[in-house]
């Protein structure tokens, strides 16, 4: 999995330059890899629809940031965000599935209110925040439900399979998250999809087996990188960060 064993990956790219100050870069070079043209100059726009995007970008991320609403707030101020980054999940079907403490604030909230929420970005270097590219982030809203029985033992079982050091910190509870709001925001613009049609939409398995791809990329490839948003977006950048990879291409994401 590099570039010398995907050269279908670069016979094409499509760029896009901005000029930006809400992410902090003065200017960034947004380069687009798409497998199906033969050269830059007859660029193939074909790429993943966003639900697609959506429901394989889930699929890909093992944790993200989760929140329930706590309790009223000081001086009856209402309900309040509570969130926790980082937090483990697995998918089943198109549902998350989280394995919460039982002494945690989100279990004690869901006693009170059943609403909860998942934030995801894009993959990207330890020492990079997505935030700080501008990245697009997904946003699933909806109701938590509690599994119990002999479906909180599979859960138990799938989830430790997920995540094997999750076993030195339980006891958990386990909850479904059904999804009643889908969202997509991406340099200002939100979009929403439905359901059905996060439900229905296709997963990528390349995304979906992309993680180890994108890290190399960022540590193997830098080079390669800011070479390809010279070549093709014009901006001879700094940094450079691969986030992205599906069955069309690849993105990439230049400081300058």
């Amino acid at each position: 999995k590099s570039f010398r064993k995907l050269p279908h990956l670069t016979n094409s790219l499509h760029h896009h330059l901005h000029t930006t100050s809400n992410v902090g870069y003065y200017h960034h070079a947004l380069v687009r890899c798409l497998s199906t043209s033969p050269s830059k100059e007859a660029v193939d726009h074909k790429s993943l629809s966003m639900s697609e995007t959506i429901r394989s970008l889930v699929h890909l991320r093992k944790s993200g940031t989760f929140s329930t609403l706590s309790l009223d707030g000081a001086h009856g101020a209402g309900p309040q965000v509570y969130g926790t980054p980082f937090t483990p999940y697995f998918m089943k079907e198109a549902n998350p599935i989280f394995g919460l403490k039982n002494d945690s604030g989100h279990v004690h909230h869901l006693q009170h209110y059943v609403d909860g929420s998942l934030v995801l970005f894009p993959l990207t270097p330890k020492d990079v925040a997505p935030s700080q590219l501008g990245l697009f982030r997904v946003n699933i809203t909806g109701e938590m439900v509690k599994i119990d029985g002999e479906e909180k033992n599979q859960a138990e079982r799938e989830y430790f399979n997920h995540h094997p050091n999750a076993k030195l910190h339980g006891p958990f509870q386990f909850f479904k998250l059904i999804a009643k709001n889908v969202y997509h925001y991406s340099r200002g613009e939100t979009d929403m999809i439905s359901v059905k049609e996060y439900e229905e939409a296709e997963i990528d398995k390349v995304v979906v087996g992309s993680a180890s791809l994108i890290n190399r990329l960022n540590t193997e490839y830098v080079y390669a990188l800011k070479k390809m948003c010279l070549m093709y977006g014009d901006v001879d950048v700094k940094h450079a960060v691969a986030y992205w990879v599906d069955k069309y291409g690849f993105n990439v994401m230049g400081q300058s």
